[in-house]
């Protein structure tokens, strides 16, 4: 049965932890839409989430994460423009791909690319999720592939009823994608323009470098 949870409940919040540590998905909201996913070293639940979504193999999850710190584990060599982003437009709508560490982030997680999206969201329900359970998230936008992503637990409910097993309550603040910059290749490239302006960071680039 689908349980919707209030993480800021101790027992809803003990549940959500131990489905994520029996590598089991949950949905979750972010400032921008619903994420979907689990333990980013669970293969199970990454599994999970490509099959629910309908999502192709060759798509990667991304990184979800509650503090800077947790980048250790996932980047190999952060540079200096990625600090400079960092302090800048995160937490926030801002996903940053970046070359990651082979021998931390897994191939099933990053579908075989040298590369990780890392998201840092600015929501307190799903900052608090991710800090609880101690280590990312491996998670994309809660929808079926191909169609729009859903911004509130009401919608989740509906949609997703009997596939997942709890969803965090909630209700994302721009009900927009986030703005996606690759800095892991030659020279800085938006890959999708989202609720940050791209010539926003474009700008700040140039006037940082």
């Amino acid at each position: 049965m689908l349980k919707l949870l209030d993480i800021h409940n101790l027992v809803d919040l003990d549940f959500a932890i131990n489905l994520l540590e029996q590598g089991k998905i949950l949905a979750f909201p972010t400032e921008t839409v619903y994420g979907i996913g689990g333990d980013i070293n669970s293969k199970l639940a990454a599994e999970a989430v490509y099959s629910i979504k309908k999502r192709e193999a060759k798509k990667p999850l991304s990184a979800h994460i509650s503090s800077i710190d947790m980048i250790e584990d996932l980047i190999e060599s952060p540079s200096e423009l990625f600090y400079k982003l960092v302090d800048k437009f995160l937490p926030g709508p801002l996903a940053i791909i970046v070359k990651r560490k082979k021998e931390r982030i897994k191939d099933f997680i990053t579908s075989g690319l040298d590369t990780i999206s890392i998201r840092f969201p600015n929501d307190d329900n799903c900052l608090k999720l991710i800090s609880s359970f101690g280590r990312p998230l491996a998670a994309t936008s809660a929808n079926i592939s191909g169609e729009v992503a859903f911004t509130n637990s009401d919608d989740i409910l509906n949609r997703f009823k009997g596939d997942i097993p709890a969803i965090i309550a909630g209700e994302s603040y721009y009900k927009q994608e986030s703005t996606i910059i690759s800095i892991a290749g030659d020279y800085p490239q938006i890959l999708r323009e989202g609720v940050i302006n791209k010539d926003k960071i474009l700008d700040f680039i140039k006037n940082n470098s």
